[in-house]
């Protein structure tokens, strides 16, 4: 049998007010959400300061990569300009190198009269270059068919800046140059003739070396026998490889005087 006083809950019941008891927990609930709101402003504080250490960094190392991308870009300026001054040098030089005759023509008659065997006299030698003018390549037809030729029409396009026309348009090519050489002369024999002809095709200088005629020939009541020669001066010839090339008699008399070379004939040759 229970107690006759004893209730449920009796161990439980508080003397405090139940207006305190209240209030305390309110203020218990508010304390603890001030203190979770300070915790979660401390934290997105915490990371905008950080975010915006971050970007100040970024935003200084921006600052110095525009200020070296800017000192370079100076640089790389100043390089193409010298990269134009280097083309503009070298055009001038190849057009100064086309209008330099590269094999002097006292070279080229020591040449000729060194390689010359001695029963063998040059009569006529005639030396004549032309310009040589590169044409662009012709337009090629599609199946077979005719390609059509369409009028060139210029247009503001092909101008630059300022109405000026392109560096490509406007650069002024070097000049190129063909020389030909034709010879005549008379031997005593055919062997002669073709020593000669074997000795110009292995000069540096001389290439493209035919033979036109042999004929016979009657001066001052003597045979000969008379020949023509044409040849070509090679485009890449050096008269330094020419003095290299030749004997050392030969070598010497060509670079003291080779007009003299060409005045020593045989005796039985026609003068």
């Amino acid at each position: 049998m229970s107690h006759p006083q004893h209730r449920p809950g009796a161990g439980n019941t508080s003397f405090l007010p139940e207006d305190y008891v209240q209030r305390r927990t309110e203020a218990r609930a508010n304390l603890l959400t001030l203190t979770l709101f300070a915790v979660v402003l401390l934290g997105v504080v915490g990371a905008f300061l950080v975010t915006n250490r971050a970007w100040n960094t970024i935003r200084m190392e921006q600052e110095a990569i525009n200020v070296e991308y800017t000192q370079e870009a100076s640089k790389i300026d100043q390089l193409k300009e010298l990269e134009r001054q280097r083309e503009q040098m070298i055009e001038k030089a190849e057009i100064t190198a086309a209008l330099i005759e590269r094999v002097p023509r006292s070279v080229l008659l020591a040449e000729i009269i060194n390689r010359m065997p001695g029963e063998v006299t040059i009569l006529e030698l005639e030396l004549k270059s032309t310009r040589v003018d590169t044409a662009p390549p012709p337009a090629t037809a599609a199946q077979g068919q005719p390609a059509k030729i369409t009028p060139k029409v210029r247009s503001l396009m092909d101008l630059g800046e300022g109405g000026k026309p392109d560096a490509e348009s406007s650069k002024v090519k070097p000049p190129k140059y063909e020389s030909g050489l034709r010879l005549v002369g008379v031997a005593r024999g055919n062997e002669q003739i073709a020593d000669y002809l074997a000795a110009l095709k292995a000069s540096p200088l001389i290439t493209r070396v035919e033979l036109v005629y042999i004929n016979e020939a009657t001066i001052d009541k003597q045979s000969f026998r008379k020949f023509e020669v044409l040849a070509a001066i090679r485009p890449d010839a050096d008269a330094r490889q020419a003095l290299k090339a030749a004997p050392p008699e030969n070598r010497q008399a060509s670079e003291t005087d080779a007009p003299a070379s060409s005045a020593s004939a045989p005796s039985d040759a026609p003068r």
